[in-house]
């Protein structure tokens, strides 16, 4: 039996096929948070290949790389990449310093930043700056959004022509609110 929350999953998975790695790392990381849930965060890093079956990953690792997606969050919520808020900034700022990356150009010119550490959360974070500059260099990270369903809050990639998307995906949270708006109507029609 497909629940909303699969096929909300299968749903952001298959419309990602075409989202840059850089914003979909982004988009995973924001979207695995949870204080309650630090497992989340854990397996957000074994997927990705920051932390494997031999790396022990603490909660202080897990505090770490949650602290960076919930800065990046509220930079996304902010709607706009100039002037992130404050503490987003002195956030990402603090685990820039503490992470040791290197400048890596590929053969197509392009450069990333690369984190050199062997602890995974290092790994995770020095990935995740290096995402964060790529898209707010490129101009993607203003396609970064988060679902305007009060009951949902996921971050998304936009990719309507004109970035007027405000739903994670139509299919679920587009239909919920069409649905609240239709029942809204009836209810006053018969007031």
């Amino acid at each position: 039996m497909k629940t909303l929350a699969s096929v909300k999953r299968s749903a952001m998975v298959s419309s990602q096929v075409d989202v840059p790695k850089s914003i979909e790392l982004i988009v995973s990381l924001c979207n695995s948070l949870g204080s309650k849930h630090p497992d989340r965060i854990r397996s957000w890093m074994t997927v990705h290949g920051f932390a494997g079956e031999g790396d022990f990953v603490d909660l202080e690792d897990v505090a770490r790389v949650g602290a960076v997606g919930e800065a990046i969050r509220s930079w996304v919520q902010q709607g706009s990449w100039e002037n992130p808020p404050p503490q987003a900034v002195e956030v990402i700022n603090r685990e820039g310093r503490r992470t040791p990356l290197r400048l890596w150009i590929g053969e197509d010119g392009r450069g990333a930043l690369l984190a050199e550490s062997p602890l995974p959360a290092d790994r995770a974070v020095g990935s995740i700056l290096s995402a964060v500059r790529e898209s707010t260099g490129s101009g993607l990270w203003l396609r970064l959004k988060t679902c305007r369903d009060p009951n949902c809050g996921w971050v998304f990639f936009d990719r309507s022509r004109n970035r007027s998307g405000v739903w994670c995906e139509m299919a679920v949270c587009g239909n919920r609110e069409k649905a609240r708006r239709y029942k809204a109507r009836r209810r006053a029609g018969r007031a």
